[in-house]
């Protein structure tokens, strides 16, 4: 399958051609520290699992959602489908489930001033302290409003999360392996799912009467882990430099490369953080080499920065419409978050439900660990457009199935059950393979270093945003559109297609600091390039994003492909 317009021309080992190529190797103390850093995934996703599931325990639904219940309860009792798509229609269930986003979304934006000025290890640790309170207060919950304390306050510690997590990953891995690396992330978020859809089965099997209090209550343990996990990593060279601790950061660099040479990636790190400082008028070579930067207040400047820069402007365009076609397209968390309720809704029992979400849940942790595999072989942007096919059908499947299956007032077909599975089984693949992880994944390694913690800010906010959107309004358009909501994610789907065939660059095997070969390659996003400093024509750093010598001993990617 060929990767469309706009590919990157590439050398015949793989990679961009003219792309530096630093020494080392994936060492032990990498792969502990990822596992370690992208293992805070695990609190995200046990709390997406758990909070769609303990929405069908009737428990729950009567203590909290009493409206919610009672329509539950008539339509088991008249046992119709008259109105099978609004049986879950609340806005105080879906404002619940929402305010999650909604408050990851606003404490992202601080998280940015946190990873800045005081390190990814030290914004990972803020988001365990948080999300232990939040689990204490959901699981303590004797009212509607003190459970949506805690879900807000988990979602102060979720903002943290993704904002470091995914920076940290993609500084301290390998360019060959950050792709790979940066997989777990996703894989422990699915990971976390499928515990929490094994416990809520298990709850619901048992049909103890507080079971939803052990589900949430559970929730304890990956925020204890995510604390925990935070206290022992190290600090990325990245952060470090960019806060002035040079020998520190070589340090770590020659620790996790597992070589002492190691010179030219740190001397590209160094020019990036020298940039990143308030310094970043002054030319490279006058700056004092142990220069220690102050910690700044919090400002929105940064923010602003990200806007006005030219060399963040194709990341942010890319990063945002990335999150805005995650959302429509897959319908961001709406889809797979009430996967329990869609079932339930087309009378699986409560239990059933549960039981399929568990096995949905497997299917993308191991879909997942799949991609970590492909990601860095085939690429981002052929991972993404092949997966986006997959989820078109299925969606349009979707579609077909429910509207010639329900209607006038009959409940689904036991005959059409196994293409209904079948659908959901092969959409969550595709996403788990594709739009999940490499929707973290591709923000966090095209953003400059000095613009790369609000970059991933104003990113993370545009997702949230988004998924509280989705969350909010879900169920609202299921119950508006009913099997229509299939086809309208199906049409975001193919202008996504289209988008990605264009638009979107391959980054596989391109260092993190020298992203900016990238978009001056790339036909379209070079017109947004400045121009490079005619200063430094002589420098090292021109000479390599210099764009004429790339006549000898080069192939086109998706020839290969």
């Amino acid at each position: 399958m060929a990767l469309g317009a706009g590919d990157s021309v590439v050398a015949s080992g793989g990679g961009i051609s003219g792309v530096k190529q630093y020494e080392g190797h994936i060492t032990i103390y990498v792969l502990f520290a990822s596992i370690l850093a992208t293992s805070t995934a695990v609190m995200g996703g046990y709390d997406a699992g758990i909070t769609g599931g303990v929405a069908q325990m009737n428990n729950f639904l009567e203590k909290f959602f009493p409206a919610v219940y009672a329509r539950k309860q008539l339509s088991v009792k008249i046992g119709s489908s008259h109105n099978i798509y609004c049986q879950y229609n609340s806005q105080a269930l879906q404002a619940y489930s929402a305010s999650i986003s909604l408050a990851a979304a606003v404490s992202t934006l601080f998280a940015s001033y946190f990873t800045r000025n005081y390190g990814r290890k030290t914004t990972l640790i803020y988001a365990g302290v948080l999300s232990i309170i939040g689990v204490i207060l959901k699981a303590a919950a004797q009212n509607l409003g003190m459970l949506l304390v805690g879900r807000i306050i988990i979602g102060f510690g979720l903002g943290f999360t993704i904002q470091a997590a995914p920076i940290y990953v993609s500084e301290i891995a390998p360019f060959k392996w950050r792709g790979s690396l940066n997989f777990f992330f996703q894989v422990f978020s699915e990971f976390g799912s499928l515990i929490a859809s094994l416990i809520n089965y298990g709850n619901a099997r048992t049909g103890n009467a507080f079971g939803w209090r052990i589900s949430l209550g559970l929730a304890g343990i990956p925020a204890i882990m995510l604390t925990l996990a935070s206290l022992v990593i190290c600090e990325t060279p990245n952060s470090l430099l960019q806060r002035g601790y040079q020998e520190k950061a070589k340090k770590i660099l020659q620790q996790i490369r597992g070589t002492q040479d190691v010179e030219v990636e740190f001397e590209d790190i160094l020019i990036a953080a020298k940039k990143s400082t308030k310094h970043e008028h002054a030319k490279v070579d006058q700056l004092d080499p142990n220069i220690m930067i102050s910690i700044s207040p919090f400002s929105f400047n940064e923010f602003q920065n990200v806007l006005k820069s030219k060399t963040s402007q194709p990341a942010l365009i890319i990063s945002c419409l990335l999150q805005f076609f995650y959302t429509f397209a897959i319908g961001g968390s709406g889809i797979t978050f009430y996967v329990p309720i869609l079932l339930s809704t087309f009378h699986f029992t409560s239990t059933t439900s549960l039981f399929w979400s568990a096995m949905f849940a497997i299917t993308m942790v191991l879909s997942t660990m799949v991609g970590s595999v492909l990601v860095d072989r085939l690429g981002r942007k052929q991972l993404l457009i092949t997966c986006n096919f997959f989820m078109f059908i299925c969606l349009i499947g979707l579609a077909i199935l429910l509207s010639t299956g329900i209607r006038d007032g009959k409940n689904l077909s036991h005959s059409l059950a196994p293409p209904l599975l079948l659908f959901i089984f092969v959409f969550i693949a595709s996403s788990a393979l594709s739009w999940e992880p490499l929707g973290w994944l591709i923000p966090s390694e095209i953003f400059p270093l000095e613009t790369r913690s609000a970059g991933l800010s104003i990113t993370m906010l545009v997702r949230l945003l988004f998924n509280f959107l989705t969350l909010e309004t879900s169920l609202s358009m299921l119950c508006s559109f009913k099997w229509g909501l299939f086809l309208f994610f199906a049409a975001w789907v193919a202008i996504a297609q289209v988008f990605m065939f264009f638009f979107l660059p391959e980054t596989k095997g391109v260092p993190i600091e020298e992203m900016e070969i990238v978009w001056r390659r790339h036909w379209f996003w070079k017109r947004f390039m400045p121009k490079l400093d005619i200063d430094c024509e002589n420098s090292p750093k021109k000479q390599h994003l210099d764009l004429a010598p790339m006549a000898t001993n080069i192939n086109v990617q998706n020839q290969h492909l």
